[in-house]
């Protein structure tokens, strides 16, 4: 027997405690600017892409001595907004507590978006949301942003009070302060 789940009003605004009462719609929706986003279920590129990083990353640091990089995390950076990020990162002094419930109130240390296209007409309305994400995660106070775009094989790299910079196959993503000595090349990512 399939069971039907009605969706939550989307015309309404919440609050971040309102939407954790909704429960049964974790993983499906974020709550951005108060309102609910569905976010769509991760295709294989994006699951490849995120599993990668993670792999390199537990290579690189296996007993995790540096921090703890963790997928699809909702994420509390204000009253009325909770994103789902794909990665999230924390250095090992500012990891969350075991056994933390609902949205994480500690702000990751690098957060990591995944962009595919899903189709060409939708392109530029995600691209201009996905940009406005990284906006939001910079002034809440994440100090750095990787933006993987799979079909360009391109990552834009976001700091606090700085330029971003986009990479190419030829370059590397640096895990800079955050992830000290960590290098993946954009050929191996994308791969």
């Amino acid at each position: 027997m399939t069971v039907y789940i009605k969706p939550p009003p989307l015309e309404r605004t919440y609050t971040v405690e309102e939407f954790e009462l909704l429960h049964q719609f974790a993983g499906h929706y974020e709550l951005l600017h108060g309102k609910l986003v569905e976010k769509m279920s991760p295709e294989y590129d994006h699951g490849r892409l995120a599993k990668t990083i993670i792999r390199k990353l537990a290579f690189f640091d296996p007993d995790e001595v540096l921090g703890e990089m963790l997928p699809e995390v909702s994420l509390k950076l204000r009253s009325d907004y909770s994103p789902l990020l794909d990665l999230a990162f924390w250095t090992t002094a500012r990891k969350p507590a075991r056994g933390t419930r609902g949205a994480v109130k500690v702000l990751p240390d690098l957060a990591v978006e995944i962009w595919l296209r899903s189709s060409d007409l939708d392109t530029k309305k995600h691209r201009k949301e996905a940009q406005q994400k990284i906006a939001d995660y910079l002034q809440a106070g994440i100090p750095l942003v990787w933006a993987i775009n799979a079909d360009d094989q391109t990552v834009e790299v976001h700091r606090l009070n700085a330029s971003p910079k986009t990479l190419v196959l030829g370059d590397e993503l640096d895990g800079e302060e955050i992830i000290p000595g960590f290098k993946l090349a954009l050929r191996v990512l994308f791969e």
